[in-house]
């Protein structure tokens, strides 16, 4: 199995990740709210990237209902689809245990800069015309501004009404540092907020921790 690949590429978390999705709760959200779009601030504080060795890697996870259905991957500082890239940006949608679509960055370097801070925002929409995934407001000193100008962003067709399956704990806990944790600080996921059809509905404002690094 490769390396660099991020978890929902593994078989056996298609289960765990039903699992998840029953067991997690979408703690900011109440039940008579019909969540229509959810926005996932996330911040990457780094140590001492490699650029020979295009490290670290990293895979963000964002799904409406864990990893049955569409479900997307981000990846940053390398990319698997259609082949394995060192450095830059990618989109993906997965199915299952497959990948449907991407979209690249333009930005395509490696990261560079010691003890840098990665903020980034992914965005889930459903509305009449499908299914919408996109990473916006990037900012980092290796890619500067990143999202916003219509890369980074895939609409799928889809059944759903809602977005109320969706879990950001879910997110944390199949989000990670793919390939060389040893050069990251910290990356949590800190801020989730829930929209319905006429605004904000909620925010929750707990700090997800996926990778906590405390001898850097």
């Amino acid at each position: 199995m490769n390396a660099l690949k991020p978890r929902p590429f593994r078989p056996v978390l298609w289960l765990s990740g039903l699992l998840a999705i029953l067991c997690f709760s979408s703690v900011a959200a109440e039940d008579s709210d019909v969540i229509v779009h959810v926005e996932e601030d996330w911040e990457i504080v780094m140590a001492t990237p490699d650029a020979d060795w295009s490290t670290p890697q990293f895979g963000i996870v964002m799904s409406p209902a864990g990893l049955a259905g569409d479900y997307m991957v981000f990846e940053m500082n390398h990319s698997t689809s259609p082949s394995p890239v060192d450095g830059g940006l990618q989109i993906q949608r997965w199915s299952g245990d497959h990948v449907v679509e991407w979209d690249n960055c333009p930005q395509s370097e490696k990261l560079h800069h010691a003890d840098e801070k990665i903020t980034f925002t992914t965005n889930m929409t459903v509305a009449e015309c499908g299914l919408t995934f996109e990473v916006s407001n990037g900012h980092s000193e290796s890619w500067g501004e990143f999202g916003d100008h219509g890369h980074l962003k895939l609409v799928a067709p889809s059944y759903l009404s809602n977005l109320n399956g969706y879990s950001p704990d879910f997110s944390a806990s199949e989000s990670r540092v793919d390939y060389g944790s040893n050069r990251v600080q910290t990356l949590k996921l800190v801020e989730v907020r829930y929209y319905d059809s006429e605004g904000l509905v909620s925010t929750d404002e707990t700090d997800r921790v996926v990778h906590d690094n405390p001898d850097q």
